[in-house]
């Protein structure tokens, strides 16, 4: 059996559910413990927007992995944000992403909701959200500060300890929506973006000045939506 067949036997047996497999990544058979083995992005068969990784374990020959259970709760947690995205940036596609410690989930946890797990695990996990924004030319990222303030707070009160929002600022023209729907499995930068960007900026919970973090630079701190513009990353600076 070859490696789609055996990610795509993996979580229809797990899960009880047909899906998709939408590439496989080969692994290395000589250095898996450095490289690792094979991976797949999937999805449920008609649910392209509910993408996961899943794959065989670098260390565990014939063991498979599967992120199905953070990617259920992502996408909880974005009809959720829904309304103060429309609010806020209403015209920006965006993903929320989960990340979770190894062995603080598994595949019995399919229907658990997101608020039940974080309850018990808020110090293993991050919550980012990933959203574009496309501008006609250079962005005024003050125009955006308010919105991007305001769901910067709206995310730090779901509960998990490390969170944040992740914006790039993209050209009109562009089409970055396959990029946003697999924000949590595709690991490119947005200054990797094959497409025309302006700029980015990424805000976390450490900027937070709740939490009183001393590496922090004061400047950075995040006291109010004209702190924003703070963080703006302009392409190639």
């Amino acid at each position: 059996m070859d490696a789609e067949n055996k990610i795509l036997s993996h979580v229809e047996s797990t899960y009880d559910e047909e899906f998709e497999i939408e590439n496989v990544k080969k692994g290395s058979i000589i250095f898996s413990e450095m490289y690792g083995k094979d991976k797949a992005i999937v999805h449920p068969k008609g649910n392209d927007e509910l993408v996961f990784l899943a794959g065989e374990y670098r260390d565990d020959e014939g063991k498979y992995y599967d992120s199905y259970v953070l990617s259920k709760w992502g996408e909880e947690l974005k009809v959720s944000l829904q309304n103060v995205m429309k609010q806020e940036l209403p015209e920006s596609p965006f993903k929320v992403v989960v990340y979770a410690k190894t062995g603080t989930y598994d595949a019995s946890m399919i229907d658990t909701p997101f608020s039940e797990f974080v309850e018990k695990n808020k110090e293993h996990i991050r919550v980012m959200v990933v959203a574009a924004i496309h501008t006609d030319g250079e962005p005024d990222v003050d125009r955006y500060s308010d919105g991007i303030y305001n769901i910067y707070k709206e995310v730090s009160q779901l509960g998990a300890e490390r969170y944040g929002v992740s914006v790039g600022f993209v050209d009109k023209s562009e089409d970055i929506s396959d990029y946003i729907r697999t924000a949590n499995v595709n690991n490119i930068a947005w200054s990797n973006l094959d497409a025309k960007l302006f700029g980015y900026l990424s805000i976390d919970e450490r900027v937070n000045p709740e939490n009183q973090n001393p590496r922090v630079d004061k400047k950075l701190l995040l006291t109010g939506p004209d702190a924003v513009v703070n963080h703006y990353k302009v392409l190639g600076e």
